[in-house]
């Protein structure tokens, strides 16, 4: 039988043991197809939407948190990852009496989560849920970035030149003393207006010189994730015109 991406969702609940290998709903209400199903409850709020059904906790977490005091204050320095490690060990030992009572309570909860969850989708519009959609396409496409930059940051790409201004702004910041932000940004723009070009030339001849150092570096360091296979850390252009390299 081939499993739905909501029926692969409840086997990777818990990944202790294949805990929930057995707990498959053959019939999923269509509501989970729909954007509202698996949208955090922030983007709900700034919706403005109705209050969605929480998803109840898993059968593991709710054995956790019960024994989470007794942990804690028998090792009062560990930290939440090293409570949750020792929390699965007891787990893996508790009396299978009480894990059926809690695997059974859990099976019950989720088929009244999608109930609700249906119940839920009746209240929306289609045009509520086409701004559901719009707004996880939203927070994917942020989360994607994030990601992007972290992986910059991690495989060290060159750093772009500040630009000619900015130079400039920096260069004169020993000055500022206790002007505000604001208005000193404002002088020094005033002032780079009035700056002769005589002045001007030696930042921008140093950022001209920079910036080509800059390609420079970054045509080297890309050729490197080609060559690692980090082809999207690589701009198309670089793509494009770099033919593949030889082994």
């Amino acid at each position: 039988m081939a499993l739905t991406f909501f029926q692969m969702k409840i086997l990777r609940l818990n990944p202790i043991n294949n805990l929930y290998r057995n707990v498959i709903f053959t019939n999923f209400p269509s509501v989970l197809c729909h954007p509202s199903c698996g949208i955090k409850h922030s983007i709900i709020d700034k919706l403005g939407l109705p209050p969605k059904p929480k998803k109840p906790p898993t059968a593991f977490l709710k054995f956790l948190k019960q024994i989470r005091p007794s942990i804690v204050q028998e090792n009062p320095k560990l930290k939440a990852a090293d409570v949750a490690k020792i929390g699965s060990k007891k787990w893996e030992t508790i009396d299978p009496k009480l894990k059926t009572e809690l695997e059974a309570e859990f099976k019950q909860q989720m088929k009244e989560f999608f109930s609700a969850m249906q119940k839920y989708e009746t209240q929306l519009s289609p045009k509520q849920l086409n701004d559901i959609k719009e707004a996880k396409l939203h927070e994917a496409e942020l989360k994607q970035r994030k990601l992007h930059k972290q992986k910059i940051k991690t495989l060290n790409r060159p750093k772009r030149p500040a630009p000619t201004f900015l130079k400039y702004m920096q260069e004169r910041q020993s000055e500022r003393g206790d002007i505000p932000v604001l208005e000193w940004q404002k002088k020094l723009g005033r002032d780079w207006e009035n700056l002769s070009p005589e002045k001007k030339q030696k930042y921008e001849e140093q950022a001209k010189k920079e910036s080509e150092q800059y390609f420079k570096d970054l045509k080297v360091w890309e050729q490197k994730m080609i060559d690692l296979g980090h082809l999207d850390m690589v701009r198309t252009e670089s793509l494009l015109s770099k033919p593949p390299s030889k082994k």
